[in-house]
């Protein structure tokens, strides 16, 4: 019972995603800020709890992951900030196709960058979709 109540929940939450971003009044700066502030928030904790708050140290040096950290924080608050600009200045539908479609882009992506094989089974479940 509980998997269909988080089922229901996760639903109306990506349902009415563009909705909410169409109606407020926040800037796009400021929501990415926040939802990158929680997002940390809740990967520390999850850090905390895995590791017992001991060898925290190792985690925060400054290595190559911590660029590729960095980086992926940045395309993350750029994606939030074009979602964010997109869903004001377009239609509720519009923002819906491209948000619907995003499986297709990460698939070519993968084709175009990390040299992944396109298998036929991915091509059906979009048919399919």
């Amino acid at each position: 019972m509980a998997h269909i109540l988080i089922y229901l929940l996760a639903l109306a939450a990506l349902s009415t995603s563009p909705n909410w971003a169409k109606m407020n009044e926040m800037p796009p700066v400021v929501l990415g800020f926040w939802r990158l502030f929680f997002a940390a928030l809740i990967l520390f904790g999850f850090l905390a709890y895995k590791n017992r708050l001991s060898n925290l140290k190792q985690h925060f040096k400054l290595n190559q992951n911590t660029f590729w950290i960095v980086l992926s924080g940045f395309f993350f608050f750029l994606h939030l900030w074009t979602y964010k600009f997109a869903s004001k200045n377009t239609l509720v539908s519009n923002t819906m196709i491209l948000f619907a479609t995003n499986p297709i882009w990460a698939s070519i992506g993968g084709v175009l960058f990390f040299k992944e094989k396109f298998k036929t089974r991915v091509l059906v479940s979009y048919v399919l979709a």
